[in-house]
């Protein structure tokens, strides 16, 4: 009578642990391939898509800057200025261009190149910190760190 019990039970763990492994074995199967969403990217050259940097030329008032960008269709979010200094004795106003939906970051920066009191304008790229020097990565300084057993 004991190894009749025994045999149930063992019986009922396979199958049980069968069970398991197969609805295991299903989710892994229905899993879906996660899909690349809209807006920002990571890569090399990425930029926000709605957004691009422009910078005021110092003989034109920043308000009269704004009224030409607000006449294309363009919101300034924000405008920055910063001090003169030697290598800018007139000093840097920039300031960030919301664009409207479905306007495309080079098609606003040919429009703003030509108005009035604009200096440039350029694509709002994103950098990351091992950018900074190029494509170089970030290696920490430890003497010991090629010697770490878990990164390679």
């Amino acid at each position: 009578m004991f190894l009749g019990r025994q045999n149930k039970f063992i019986l009922a763990a396979t199958l049980i642990l069968l069970v398991v492994m197969t609805y295991a074995a299903a989710g892994i199967a229905l899993a879906k391939q996660a899909e690349p969403r809209g807006g920002w990217q990571p890569g090399p050259d990425v930029y926000h898509p709605n957004r691009i940097i422009v910078r005021f030329s110092h003989a034109v008032t920043a308000n009269a800057a704004v009224a030409s960008i607000q006449q294309l269709g363009y919101s300034v979010q924000t405008i920055a200025d910063f001090k003169p200094n030697p290598e800018f004795p007139h000093g840097v106003r920039i300031g960030i261009v919301d664009l409207p939906e479905g306007v495309s970051p080079d098609s606003a920066i040919s429009r703003l190149r030509v108005a009035p009191g604009i200096l440039y304008a350029e694509r709002d790229y994103i950098r990351y910190k091992d950018q900074v020097y190029g494509d170089a990565p970030i290696i920490p300084n430890d003497p010991q760190f090629n010697k770490m057993w878990g990164l390679h």
